[in-house]
């Protein structure tokens, strides 16, 4: 009997065993994409004595019956209450409106999270947290739906699951935002995508989070995934038919890590890299640098879609490394604004988290400066060295009386508002530095090096003070006490306005939108008794442009021609395009009708586009809005513009005050390396000008001033540069240009008048500058 009994007992032992091994050769089939011999083997070792639930819910995913699937989730949960298998559970009892029963199975799933939940990986509190979210959403909706007299599902299916967008979002920490100005970035930039512009984002990380950092990101109501096994709950979610549009890398290692993996899940995703500074930059100022760890980096940018970086500088570095075959936008550091005048403090400070190196070194340098500055001045302040975990080296400054190393503190601000002035003798790092922002938004002035200014850009004396040696720091020391408060009140001022035009939350969210939701544009093409020419350059539109949200807009300028007959042919053919016309009696030149499409699409960024240019790359006007929106400063962009014998017409242009200037690049091939690269121009042809809709309403409208035509597109231009912002060419984007193809009479005329226009309103603005 007993031989019996272990010979059935080795059996079910032998038994269990083949299951198991059955149902991972199933899941590896199932993970390669074969859903066929994936739901056979599953079918087989669901028949095994299985210990586990989870062959029944990886089953259940295949199949599409619900009451099939509702049979393998009960076997899961009667085996391990599995948690997907509770999941899966709610999921079809909400679809359903089986709203009670689903809050049952929730209630059943609650109990068993003690047991269960260190079986199943941190994922499960998450998904019970979005399951709880789901069963209120869906008992809002069923009230709702009932107030209206409505099918809860066609009011579901209308609103409730309208344009829903999800955003991955990979970090190698939770932002501690209280820690560093780069934990504070990260904070905002994940409250601007979840709360301002309405993404749902889950957040993955495989490092331990600080319970408080967590529920800061879960008071946001972003999903948070804490694991080293990161890519499984993603392939979960995936199973689970949650869809992502974007995905966002923090620091180019997580890149490297997981953008391989997530592009192998989400084919069409669009994948962001936000380097948060040059890593290679900072390592080889460092001396810490190696060429292959640099070309890791580098191979990382240029598998994304778009690279974030935070100044103009690290921007240089990497199309210095990358050419234009990266999308680079700037994010700078994010500081809400204030409205605090100039303290009037007495102490120095130095701030910097230490386990970013640099800071250590700044820190030793900053005690030495301020030491040799109390002995030449005579001044009670003290040195204030602020920055969580100071290693051995930045302790042992403290001395308790002039000198006070304090260690973390959870508000920087106490120190600031008794603050006179903040050092910042950085010697090497990349990327913009938070501390002095953060100083800056608080009206405290500030001295730094060239390293510390990178990004900033401020006037020594004049909005701050930059200095290269011991010497030169102590004598600005020297100046920030001398000075008047009224004199530093207005350095601190003007210093404020720089950095706020940078890191402002709303310029942060500006870029953010623009690049996850691109905004609509309208293309404006004016003609003059042209029909074959715009002919060709609509169907040149048409036929290369992959921008997803666009409008052609013709203006029939006092056409005699058969100008009207072809539009409305191009209308027939291409009937998905969003191309419309306006018929003007007179000829208004170009002034009018382009002023009438600004002022008229209120909420579009314009396209001026001649009759006479063709479009010669498929993604030139997502070049352009690329381009445009790769900083918030910036009004305008333009292309590559060639003769019809290839050569280059312009890469950019510029004028100098007396209204003379130069095509950039004429004459030139088109290959010309020093014409392959983005730069900032003084201005853009008005031929193709890529126009953003907030630059229109800072700037106005092209100026009447220089009617009929000539000039009005850089008037505009120089215009915005003396509002701080800027015309940028990029050779992405190329057309064809024949060139006067509709004013040759008149062009000679027009030009000597309104370059007298110009040069005359120019006179005393240093426009040169600007070029």
């Amino acid at each position: 009997m007993l031989k019996k009994r272990l010979f059935k007992l080795k059996q079910l032992i032998a038994l269990f065993h083949l299951g198991h091994a059955i149902a991972r050769q199933a899941l590896k089939k199932h993970e390669s994409g074969d859903s066929e011999g994936a739901l056979v083997l599953y079918k087989i070792a669901t028949r095994m004595a299985l210990v586990e639930g989870w062959p029944f819910v990886k089953m259940a995913d295949l199949i599409d019956n619900p009451d099939l699937k509702l049979k393998l989730y009960k076997k899961a949960i009667r085996i391990d209450n599995h948690t997907w298998a509770y999941t899966g559970t709610i999921k079809i009892l909400l679809s359903r409106d089986q709203l009670a029963a689903a809050e049952n199975v929730f209630n059943d799933l609650k109990k068993t999270l003690p047991t269960t939940c260190w079986k199943t990986c941190s994922v499960t509190l998450q998904e019970v947290d979005h399951i709880e979210k789901q069963i209120k959403d869906h008992r809002d909706f069923a009230r709702f739906s009932k107030k209206l007299n409505v099918d809860p599902k066609k009011l579901a299916k209308k609103f409730f699951l309208k344009g829903e967008k999800n955003i991955l979002f990979f970090s190698p920490e939770a932002p501690n935002y209280d820690q560093s100005s780069g934990g504070n970035r990260l904070y905002e930039i994940l409250k601007i995508l979840q709360t301002n512009l309405g993404y749902q984002v889950y957040f993955f990380t495989h490092n331990l989070i600080d319970k408080k950092y967590e529920e800061a990101l879960k008071k946001l109501g972003i999903t948070v995934f804490c694991s080293r096994s990161l890519m499984e709950q993603l392939k979960q979610l995936k199973l689970n038919k949650v869809q992502f549009t974007h995905a966002f890398f923090a620091w180019w290692d997580m890149g490297e890590a997981y953008i391989s993996q997530v592009r192998s899940l989400f084919k069409d995703i669009i994948v962001l890299v936000d380097s948060v500074d040059i890593h290679w930059v900072r390592e080889e100022r460092g001396g810490v640098s190696t060429l292959k760890k640099k070309n890791r980096e580098k191979q990382v940018y240029l598998s994304s879609d778009v690279v974030f970086v935070v100044t103009e500088e690290d921007k240089i570095q990497l199309l210095k490394e990358c050419g234009n075959r990266v999308n680079i936008k700037i994010l700078s550091n994010i500081h809400k604004e204030t409205n605090k005048k100039f303290s009037r403090g007495k102490d120095v400070v130095f701030v910097g988290g230490f386990g970013h190196h640099p800071n250590i070194q700044a820190a030793i340098d900053s005690q030495r400066i301020f030491k040799k500055f109390i002995r030449e001045y005579p001044t009670d302040a003290k040195l204030y060295i602020v920055g969580h975990n100071p290693p051995k080296e930045v302790l042992k400054l403290h001395d308790g009386k002039r000198v006070i190393v304090t260690g973390y503190v959870p508000n920087i601000q106490p120190y600031l508002n008794k603050s006179r002035v903040m050092i910042a003798p950085l010697t090497w790092g990349a990327g913009i530095k938070g501390k002095l922002c953060q100083a800056i938004a608080h009206k405290v002035p500030v001295i730094t090096t060239e390293v510390g200014n990178e990004g900033i850009g401020l006037q020594n004396m004049e909005d701050g003070w930059v200095a290269k040696s011991d010497d030169e720091f102590v004598t600005a020391l020297k100046e920030v006490y001398s000075l008047s408060n009224s004199y530093l009140d207005e350095v601190t001022t003007k210093a404020f306005k720089k950095v706020n035009a940078l890191t402002s939350i709303a310029h942060a969210e500006s870029v953010l939108a623009q690049t996850l939701q691109p905004r609509p544009v309208v293309i404006s093409i004016l003609t003059y008794n042209k029909a074959k020419l715009v002919e060709s350059c609509v169907r040149s539109v048409i036929q290369n442009t992959v921008y997803p949200n666009y409008k052609i807009v013709v203006t029939i300028n006092g056409c005699q021609d058969n100008t009207e007959n072809v539009i409305k042919k191009l209308m027939r053919e291409f009937p998905s395009v969003d191309l419309t016309y306006i018929k003007n009696k007179k000829n208004q030149f170009f002034i009018r009708p382009n002023n009438r499409i600004l002022k008229q699409y209120k909420d579009c960024d314009v396209v001026l586009l001649n009759n006479d240019v063709e479009i010669k790359t498929k993604c030139w006007l997502t070049q352009l809005n690329l381009a445009a929106y790769s900083a918030g400063y910036i009004a305008c962009a333009g292309g590559k513009i060639l003769h019809p014998n290839g050569r280059l017409a312009e890469a950019g242009s510029y004028l100098i005050s007396d209204g003379s200037g130069n095509n950039q690049g004429m004459g030139y091939s088109a290959s010309h390396p020093q014409f392959n690269r983005p730069y900032y121009s003084g201005y853009i042809s008005g031929c193709l000008l890529y126009m953003r809709r907030d630059a229109i309403d800072k700037v106005g409208l092209l100026d009447e001033l220089y009617y009929p035509m000539y000039f009005e597109e850089a008037d505009w231009q120089y215009r915005a540069h003396l509002k701080g912002l800027k015309s940028i060419y990029t050779p992405k984007c190329v057309v064809m240009h024949i060139g006067r193809a509709t004013a040759k009479s008149d062009a000679k005329k027009y030009i000597q008048i309104n370059r007298v226009k110009f040069k005359e309103r120019f006179k005393n603005s240093n426009i040169e500058r600007f070029n």
